[in-house]
């Protein structure tokens, strides 16, 4: 049998009669054993034991008085008339004197006696002395009947063990991403900031391409956040949006009146590196050669201590390039840019050396600059070491062209030509750096 339903029924029709209000006066004892005795007694009446619930009732109503338990006892007396014989009801002999029932009012009729059903008397029956407890059906055997009649007791939770408050490692919370979603590398989050507007993260990720790294976004991307910091008035991105027009990168055309306009804006703000690159250019490009726009960006640029405008601008003076020819001035420069870690600087003073070009000759210090530029990656280190071993250190001294043999002669062009390759590379560098 399910018991939900009874249970609930029990809790619908019996509540009121068995917690309901009470006569006032009563001893705490009384109003126990009273509340005790109305409880089993709906319990009983859940049941179907009507007989056993009546009798219930009216000891309960023997303790204290309640007229509404009076009710409730002419109720079930009437479902016992109407399954039995309707003289033979049971009742109590005697009613509280303080209860007055339907039919005692004053000038009513009082009605039949309905009798007393058999098994019953007219003596009220004896409240048990100490009942026992009744186990309901959802109870377990061995556990005692709970008191419906108490309080329930409050007990306190005990307080669990400390423990971490950070999720295990298999938990995720539903907001998380899945657990086979890798986290957000730093890249990502770079490039969330830069499509946020964040400058410096624009330069960072185009640089971080142009070094050759992978990255997850087509040239387009980097073009449009140059393009967006450069409109913005950042010297660094301005620089780098001139040299990709210069060079043709990234998609955009080759357009040196782009590169110039960019590069001049950067250089402006005192962009030490956008100084360095324009001076170059000027220094180099035939169709804008400028030696005197040359050697102002140039000399702005060493000045600050760039090593590429210090590079560049002793180039200026050892060639006499608009400038008084000067190579005491040029091998100082190169020595500044050299100490920077600059192999074509350092190359320079080892042809310096070498050759007794604005200092005296000096073999031993004309190899320690060699090695140093090809310690740097420089080109062309390892063949002037050898010519070096090769000749046992002596100084190649200039020839009058006409005293030169034809392979002679080339090979000194060649090495004109070579020198303004190295001049283009050194420019190169510049751009990707």
């Amino acid at each position: 049998m399910n018991i939900k339903p009874l249970f609930f029924s029990y809790l619908a029709t019996g509540w009121l009669l068995a917690f309901g209000p009470v006569s006032l006066g009563q001893s705490p004892d009384e109003l126990q054993s009273a509340r005790r005795l109305r409880a089993e007694a709906a319990y009983l009446e859940m049941k179907g034991d009507v007989e056993e619930a009546l009798k219930t009732y009216e000891a309960s109503l023997n303790v204290i008085d309640d007229p509404a338990i009076v009710e409730k006892i002419t109720e079930l007396r009437a479902q016992l008339v109407g399954k039995g014989n309707p003289e033979e009801a049971p009742g109590p002999s005697t009613a509280p004197e303080n209860i007055i029932l339907p039919w005692q009012q004053e000038g009513g009729a009082a009605p039949e006696e309905p009798g007393i059903p058999p098994g019953f008397t007219e003596e009220p029956p004896t409240p048990p002395a100490a009942a026992e407890p009744v186990r309901l059906p959802w109870e377990k055997e061995q556990t005692a009947s709970p008191n419906l009649l108490e309080e329930p007791e409050v007990v306190e939770p005990k307080t669990p063990a400390l423990e971490s408050t950070h999720p295990k490692p298999a938990e995720r919370l539903p907001w998380e991403d899945p657990p086979d979603a890798a986290p957000a590398s730093e890249t990502d989050k770079q490039i969330k900031r830069a499509d946020g507007g964040d400058i410096e993260a624009m330069i960072a990720l185009v640089e971080r391409m142009m070094e050759g790294e992978p990255m997850p976004f087509e040239n387009a991307k980097a073009v449009q956040w140059v393009g967006d910091a450069a409109k913005a008035g950042a010297a660094e991105a301005q620089m780098i949006l001139g040299m990709f027009y210069f060079e043709g990168l990234l998609g955009l055309p080759e357009d040196s009146g782009q590169a110039f306009h960019w590069l001049r804006l950067s250089a402006e703000q005192g962009f030490e590196e956008a100084q360095a690159i324009l001076g170059a250019l000027y220094l180099m490009e035939s169709d804008r050669q400028d030696f005197d726009m040359a050697h102002d960006w140039l000399n702005r640029a060493a000045n600050q201590g760039n090593a590429y405008g210090q590079y560049f601008l002793g180039l200026q003076y050892s060639e006499g390039l608009g400038v008084p020819q000067n190579p005491g001035e040029a091998v100082r420069l190169w020595r500044l840019a050299a100490e920077q870690g600059d192999e074509s600087a350092a190359f320079e003073l080892g042809v310096a050396y070498e050759n007794g070009r604005g200092v005296a000759p000096s073999p031993d210090l004309a190899r320690q600059w060699y090695r140093k530029a090809l310690e740097g990656g420089h080109p062309e280190a390892a063949e002037s070491l050898e010519k070096m071993k090769a000749s046992n250190g002596a100084p190649r001294t200039a020839q009058p062209a006409e005293n030169l043999s034809v392979d002679e002669f080339l090979e000194d062009v060649d090495e004109v030509i070579q020198e303004f390759e190295q001049l283009g590379r050194e420019l190169k560098n510049i751009f990707n750096e």
